[in-house]
């Protein structure tokens, strides 16, 4: 019975690039201030092209699975770049570079940088830049094929929805009533049906950076390194979707009544279909602080060396096609299990001695606001939120130990992951799961030995 009625699919796939260009650098000519210029320029070109082509059970969506089209394309790009460094002291010197890029797909593009590096003492570096920026559509992004998705959403059309448009007794009103759903209409299942997919006219996105930071190598103290940055990134023409809550807030709440379009429903009041495939839409506003630092240093007890890198993240907000703010620094989303929290740590320890080593590593998480959807979003009524939950700030430790055994070409290894056996909080209201992703599993705690041979 089972054979009779399950097929074998056959679905293929690839990408291909092909690249080639002409570089040059060299020496331009002595400044007045008698330090040579340093330049490099060069012309690139880049054809890319991929295809899918799923079974064609598979596109007619008769599988058990989501339907998914077979699309294929390409485009191709031409590139100039330039580079030149001008140092004006022994101290200071300044770095002007820029790329022209002409894509066949949505024309051309310039973006330049501007950097700065000042060196007062040798032990000592500043340093400062200020770029412009552009990501290019995928291949993906602007021609793969519909294909289905089950996102959580809430229709404004069902009467037992927090944000339901109708009179009190379940009676339809405006969008909803002009779409035929019928009175007392309910939608049994949360997961809807929706149309993802590329989309041929999507343009790149465009961003604006400013980077300073320090790097710090006391002489006195050889084998230590240390760093500081911080930075500040604006992205605009984000390439990604306005998202299937918005198109049916926007469409039934009458904010955005053009997102009805995107909309097909059944006689019955169910969506039969929700277009929501790539866009360029809203912006993305993020800064932070990151500092790190390596120590490495010998004993009579063997080897040592220490690493450590943390970010403290201040702003994350992204402004969505409605022109509404979330402010995601700090929280945990639960339907798009993105991991936002303030601060995260990475420690490494690690330690050799002839044909021995061993090794201890920190991961470390700050902690964070867990909720269901949405961190708190600017809207043009005033700021919304949704009920928080705590996350707790875990930190994980695995350790290692190993040998080398030279006469035998072998390595040998014993370790435990996760050490204080640490587990995630409970998470429930997030998707297909009751916690994070961003966090190891219930149990994680193991341990491990393996024995590798090289012959």
């Amino acid at each position: 019975m089972a054979r009779a009625i399950s097929f074998q699919a056959k679905s293929s796939g690839g990408n291909q690039m092909t690249n080639y260009g002409v570089d040059f650098n060299g020496e331009l000519f002595v400044n007045p201030q008698g330090f040579d210029v340093p330049v490099a320029f060069g012309y690139e070109h880049r054809q890319e092209d991929g295809f899918n082509f799923p079974d064609a059970f598979i596109a007619k969506g008769l599988s058990s699975g989501n339907a998914n089209q077979p699309v294929s394309g390409g485009f191709e790009v031409d590139e100039l770049y330039g580079e030149l460094v001008y140092k004006v002291h022994q101290m200071l010197d300044f770095t002007v570079a820029a790329r022209y890029s002409d894509y066949s797909t949505f024309g051309s593009t310039t973006n330049s940088k501007f950097g700065m590096l000042l060196t007062p003492t040798a032990d000592l570096k500043v340093r400062a830049t200020f770029a412009e920026g552009f990501r290019a559509p995928s291949i993906g992004a602007l021609y793969s094929g519909n294909a289905d998705s089950y996102p959580t959403l809430q229709d404004p059309c069902d009467v037992n929805a927090a944000n339901f448009t109708g009179n009190a007794d379940g009676t339809q009103l405006g969008q909803c009533l002009a779409d035929g759903v019928p009175t007392g209409f309910t939608q049994p299942n949360d997961q809807i049906r929706i149309t993802v997919g590329g989309n041929p006219n999507v343009l790149p996105e465009e961003s604006e950076s400013f980077n300073v930071g320090v790097v710090y190598q006391p002489s006195n103290v050889p084998g230590l390194n240390m760093f500081a940055d911080y930075y500040d990134i604006e992205i605009t023409n984000l390439i990604s979707s306005i998202g299937a809550q918005l198109l049916l807030n926007g469409c039934y709440t009458g904010s955005d009544p053009a997102y009805c379009g995107a909309v097909d429903r059944l006689s019955t009041g169910f969506v039969a279909d929700l277009r929501d495939t790539t866009n360029n839409v809203g912006t993305l506003v993020t800064s932070g602080l990151e500092v790190g630092g390596s120590y490495g240093f010998a004993t009579a007890y063997g080897d040592f060396s220490l690493s450590v890198d943390a970010r403290s993240l201040d702003t994350y907000d992204r402004t969505l096609a409605n022109g509404d703010v979330q402010m995601a620094a700090g929280y945990v989303l639960g339907s798009g299990r993105n991991n936002f929290v303030d601060f995260k740590m990475n420690t490494a320890l690690s330690w050799t001695m002839g044909n021995m080593f061993a090794s201890a590593t920190l991961q470390h998480f700050g902690e964070g606001k867990g909720v269901a959807n949405d961190p708190p979003t600017m809207t043009a009524s005033g700021l919304v939120t949704e009920d928080e939950r705590d996350i707790e700030a875990l930190t994980y430790l695995d350790l290692q130990y190993g040998m080398v055994l030279p006469e035998y070409n072998a390595t040998v290894r014993v370790g435990v992951d996760n050490v204080m056996d640490e587990n995630p909080t409970y998470f429930p209201e997030t998707f297909a799961n009751d916690f994070d992703p961003a966090y190891r599993t219930w149990g994680s705690m193991h341990w491990y030995a393996n024995l590798s041979v090289n012959f």
